[in-house]
């Protein structure tokens, strides 16, 4: 893949003197450094994750047996207010609304607005 980069003129120097100490031209030079700060950023895959969970070992300490029903438990709870579909529905509208500005705010400041 042909990449192509612009790099201030200071980095430009700096890459032309290292690479020249090491006997390289800037380009190779700069491709191994792309090469090695790669190799430093390993994301895993979600099945590479949950093979390291289920590799884990066993901790009895960790497990609690349940002591009765969640569902009972939660009906019963006297703390427990009835639930306002509309209310939460509206908060959840102007959560999103705000995402979305915060969103915009951020492309803008980046130098990239998408269309409305």
């Amino acid at each position: 893949m042909a990449l192509m980069i612009q790099l201030s003129e200071s980095v430009a120097e700096n890459l032309r003197e290292a690479a020249e100490r090491q006997q390289l031209k800037p380009e190779d030079l700069a491709v191994q450094l792309i090469e090695n700060a790669l190799d430093a950023y390993y994301f895993p895959t979600l099945e590479e994750v949950v093979a390291q969970i289920k590799g884990l070992p066993f901790k009895p300490e960790n497990i609690r047996e349940a002591t009765g029903s969640l569902r009972d438990h939660l009906a019963s709870d006297p703390e427990d207010v009835e639930f306002d579909l509309e209310a939460w529905s509206q908060e959840w509208a102007r959560v999103e609304e705000e995402m979305r500005a915060i969103t915009r705010a951020n492309d803008i400041s980046e130098g990239f607005a998408p269309l409305p």
